[in-house]
């Protein structure tokens, strides 16, 4: 009965009122405006229970091998706020907030999460010194009690930390290094790509990284683009998540080796080719640049999908090959062959 409920919020691109059939329940249910995660939880009661819906991945339908649920993943002044043990969400009508005392670990286990991020505060960008200070201690305190909820357990999902700290360099480190003395399966490195030139943006994972162990995965939050997925790799960074092949896609532009192409451009209407000669994603295996500029603009949902794989697939390789290189012991100059190329840029 849920599902309707979240293609209608997704495709209005806003939030939706939900009303629970037999669940003594009226919640906001919000799909992000791309659809790629979901923004807030349903809660029911004053204890914040996950609706019992087989957790996150039976309601998907299918094993999500490595989930990365993140509760909540940023607090706007305009919409909520943080303490310590008390979350402001959106209200819901003029005059009535709804308030929660939200225990994050416990959604995300009801969720059926494999990997739980730790909850963290992200600032904003610019934060002054004071503020980041204060947010970094409020972090702190909720990764130290996120990880103390799951305790030793066997059959918990994996356990990420998050260095936050903003743009200060000594925070970072204090933050990483705290982290691990608490002690996670894997670490994030949050509070990048919020506003901050790319230059203050590498700076940041470059004061995070040397401080967290080699044998955990290192995981950049919300990059990036291709070159800056390179240099994150050359800085010893492992996962990432980015919306933006995704959303490139949805607006009909599709990455290629030799640069981004917009596919709704006049020019393609009797590309017989390929999006990329070579390439092996369904997408280029079956279907011209023409029939999938056709698609776009005449507005099918196929043509969404077909670049979406594509510039998926894209990502995937590259880091494949990326990958290899350093199995081979030859990624500088893979870094330096492909931070020369088109491919690498955005245009």
């Amino acid at each position: 009965k849920l599902i309707p409920v979240v293609i209608q919020s997704a495709l209005a691109r806003k939030p939706i009122p939900v009303y629970g059939d037999g669940m003594n329940v009226r919640d906001w249910l919000y799909v992000r405006d791309h659809c790629e995660a979901l923004w807030t939880v349903l809660t029911r009661g004053a204890e914040g229970e996950i609706y019992n819906i087989g957790g996150h991945n039976e309601w998907a339908n299918r094993r999500i091998v490595e989930l990365i649920c993140d509760t909540i993943d940023e607090f706007k002044p305009e919409l909520g706020g943080a303490s310590r043990k008390l979350i402001t969400f959106v209200k819901d009508r003029p005059g009535h907030d709804r308030r929660y005392a939200i225990d994050a670990s416990k959604i995300q286990r009801d969720l059926g999460s494999d990997i739980v991020m730790a909850f963290d505060e992200c600032p904003p960008h610019p934060c002054p010194r004071e503020q980041a200070e204060r947010s970094l201690a409020l972090t702190l305190d909720w990764e130290r009690r996120s990880r103390a909820w799951w305790g030793k357990a066997s059959d918990r999902p994996l356990l990420f930390g998050i260095v936050q700290g903003s743009s200060y360099p000594d925070l970072r480190a204090l933050c990483a290094q705290e982290l691990v003395g608490i002690g996670f399966d894997g670490y994030a490195i949050g509070g990048v790509s919020v506003g901050e030139p790319e230059e203050e943006m590498l700076a940041a994972v470059e004061a995070s990284v040397p401080h967290l162990p080699t044998h955990a995965p290192r995981y950049a939050m919300g990059l990036g683009t291709p070159r800056q997925m390179i240099e994150m790799v050359a800085r010893g960074v492992d996962m990432f998540d980015c919306v933006l092949p995704t959303r490139l896609a949805r607006n009909g532009t599709a990455f290629t080796t030799s640069g981004t192409i917009p596919l709704k451009n006049a020019r393609f209407a009797e590309d017989s080719t390929p999006i990329e000669d070579g390439c092996s994603c369904y997408a280029c295996r079956n279907f011209s640049r023409a029939y999938i500029r056709h698609l776009l603009k005449a507005e099918e949902i196929l043509g969404l999908r077909l670049v979406t794989l594509h510039n998926l697939h894209f990502y995937l390789d590259l880091l494949r090959q990326a990958r290899q290189a350093i199995l081979q012991g030859c990624f500088s100059e893979f870094r330096a062959t492909l931070l020369d190329s088109p491919s690498t840029s955005l245009v």
